[in-house]
């Protein structure tokens, strides 16, 4: 019976021993340092949301103005050139832009958004059946950028984080939000810290 526990303790423990031998592997040619050291970093566990009877319960998105967001458009970086930028629209309309990396646009930004455009953007994420997805689409993979679109209004709160597995509504509906925002008129502010 005590081997037949190693057993399955040392099939368990497989995955985690694999895992860590790919992180320790040498850099490509090539790699710069900063790009090494990402590679082989520990991933950052996101604390799991509080629950409440209507749901999970978001926690709130940290931004440069200091208001509540109405609206989040997010991709993150990949190991390759993938455009890593954060937008922001607050309640008010004040749009916030941070440019990371592999963006025409570096940098802190800021401009302002109308009501109508507000409207439409959540009239498009409605049409798409945004507020119906779940809440995150991954896998254990590395390598891939996720790409984040969160809707905040008094009547609800929902974000959505794609990596694997998203539904084609979800990406077309990034480009669509991303095209309707393209005439925004952004004041720079700085460069990021």
């Amino acid at each position: 019976m005590q081997a037949y526990s190693l057993i399955i303790a040392a099939a368990l423990m497989l995955p985690a021993a694999i895992s860590g031998c790919k992180a320790k592997q040498p850099a490509a040619e090539g790699t710069s340092k900063e790009e090494a050291a990402q590679q082989t970093a520990p991933a950052v566990k996101e604390p799991a949301p509080a629950t409440t009877e209507a749901g999970p319960q978001l926690p709130p998105v940290k931004l440069i103005g200091g208001d509540t967001a109405f609206f989040v458009l997010e991709r993150t970086a990949c190991f390759g050139t993938c455009p890593t930028y954060r937008l922001t629209i607050n309640g008010d309309g004040k749009a916030y832009y941070e440019g990371r990396r592999f963006v025409p646009r570096e940098g802190r930004y800021a401009g302002q958004v109308d009501a109508a455009k507000m409207k439409a953007l959540e009239a498009a994420a409605e049409q798409s059946g945004f507020f119906g997805l779940k809440d995150v689409y991954d896998a254990p993979v590395t390598d891939l950028p996720s790409l984040i679109i969160r809707f905040r209004t008094p009547e609800r709160d929902k974000q959505v984080k794609g990596r694997v597995g998203t539904p084609k509504e979800f990406k077309e509906l990034a480009v669509q939000l991303e095209e309707m925002l393209q005439g925004i008129e952004w004041t720079r502010l700085g460069d990021l810290d």
